[in-house]
């Protein structure tokens, strides 16, 4: 959220139902994202410094979250627990991510459920 935005514009509608998961990635390509699940959309950005993003529907805030950089190789994610709009801005409600996937290079859980130790 820099003021300016950043569009993630498709002929297709990303679609995610009520309790389901969506992975927007910087890449597609397996050898460029360390073996991501399939990727539903891709953006131009990094999410390594820290910052806020917010996922619209035109002018509608469906989601936002902001976070600090954990720094690199390593991944945070919102706890389970703390998943409303307010509690997903705490740092302290955030875990580092240790559950390895793809080429087990990288740790997180993309396209499902995050998982806190």
């Amino acid at each position: 959220n820099d003021g300016n935005g950043s569009l993630i514009a498709s002929a297709d509608c990303k679609s995610v139902p009520a309790g389901g998961f969506a992975l927007f990635a910087r890449s597609d390509l397996d050898t460029e994202n360390g073996g991501l699940p399939v990727v539903d959309a891709e953006f131009s950005f990094s999410l390594v410094p820290a910052g806020d993003i917010e996922v619209r529907a035109g002018a509608v805030v469906l989601d936002n979250v902001a976070w600090t950089s954990a720094g690199s190789a390593v991944s945070t994610q919102v706890n389970p627990s703390f998943l409303t709009t307010t509690d997903n801005d705490v740092e302290a409600n955030h875990c580092q991510a240790n559950t390895p996937y793809g080429n087990m290079t990288n740790s997180g859980t993309p396209k499902a459920a995050n998982v806190c130790p």
